[in-house]
């Protein structure tokens, strides 16, 4: 599991760390899952050979899925 927040320049390897997102930040699976959990406990988990980029995180949150599969469990009063 990699994430990048320079437009993929840089690749940070993440090997279970919990990292905070910024808009821009995108995230890609190789051969496995990543799970990432929002503030009001919604989550987004990226399966393998998938990827998602947050476009924005505050206010109205928007996270596009760049390409594979993603499942998304949304919290009732999320904005996402």
């Amino acid at each position: 599991m990699k994430a990048t927040l320079d437009k993929g320049t840089t690749w940070l390897d993440l090997k279970g760390n919990a990292l905070p997102v910024f808009s821009g930040t995108e995230v890609r699976s190789s051969g496995g899952a990543a799970a990432i959990e929002l503030k009001d406990g919604s989550r987004i988990e990226v399966l393998p050979f998938s990827a998602v980029q947050f476009e924005q995180v505050s206010g109205d949150p928007r996270v596009s899925v760049t390409y594979g599969r993603v499942n998304f469990n949304l919290h009732p009063q999320s904005k996402l």
